[in-house]
């Protein structure tokens, strides 16, 4: 340290101030980067939400948001457990509007949800038939007749009427063709009604278009097994 200022030159002394500011420089600009990684991540962030939002499914059509206020009163009667009330609400809805598709679906849930609390199939009996009237009327948005059949389908597996979610998946399939998951659900039924040669093809076309699908992968595999085509069916498994 006393070697630094031996000399009075000027040049000298310097230079020496530019080593000893240069690795000050160095810190900062350390220091500056885990700033702009959060940045980055708040980027990220701030993205991945906005795509959320976009993604947030559509369930009222253009009349339905007109009466959005008293949907909404009685949609958090049923999410409360309130569920007479609720029901009272969604059927008075249903009867001043009774071209909503949104009522008419919040009626079925309320009869689903009070047809589990009451174990009453003849309640859940009429939840899967209000399910369908939703389905069926117009202007129903294309999220909301994507969950319409979808919980009508599960309600009728829930009951035992294999073939008749058969056919509401089948009809969910040809509205959104696009949709793997669905087609998956529709392989399931399949099965369901020992139907193996039905699962198998419609597993097929999901592994062509999306050959990562594990779901689909391990039916498959199952069905190839139950055919005794173990070498097969080992790939899939795996």
């Amino acid at each position: 340290e006393s070697e630094k200022y031996v000399t009075s030159s000027r040049v000298t002394q310097e230079e020496e101030s530019v080593r000893e500011a240069e690795p000050q420089s160095e810190s900062k600009q350390t220091e500056s980067v885990p700033e702009a990684e959060g940045t980055a991540e708040k980027q990220v962030e701030e993205k991945l939400k906005e795509k959320a939002k976009k993604k947030k499914p559509k369930m009222f059509n253009k009349f339905d948001k007109t009466i959005k206020s008293e949907i909404d009163a009685a949609e958090k009667l049923r999410k409360k457990g309130k569920l007479d009330e609720a029901l009272k609400a969604f059927e008075t809805l249903v009867q001043q509007h009774p071209q909503s598709p949104r009522a008419r679906y919040g009626k079925a849930q309320a009869e689903d949800d009070l047809a589990e609390k009451q174990r009453s199939n003849d309640l859940l009996q009429k939840a899967i038939n209000t399910y369908r009237e939703a389905a069926e009327l117009p202007d129903v948005t294309s999220d909301l007749l994507r969950a319409t059949l979808k919980k009508r389908a599960e309600r009728q597996q829930f009951l035992g009427r294999m073939r008749g979610s058969l056919a509401t998946l089948e009809k969910l399939v040809q509205l959104f063709p696009e949709d793997a998951a669905l087609k998956n659900d529709l392989g399931v039924a399949y099965l369901l009604l020992g139907d193996n040669k039905g699962a198998k093809r419609v597993y097929e076309e999901v592994l062509a278009v999306a050959p990562g699908d594990g779901f689909a992968k391990v039916h498959y595999g199952f069905i190839l097994k139950s055919e005794n085509k173990i070498a097969e069916s080992i790939p899939y498994l795996k």
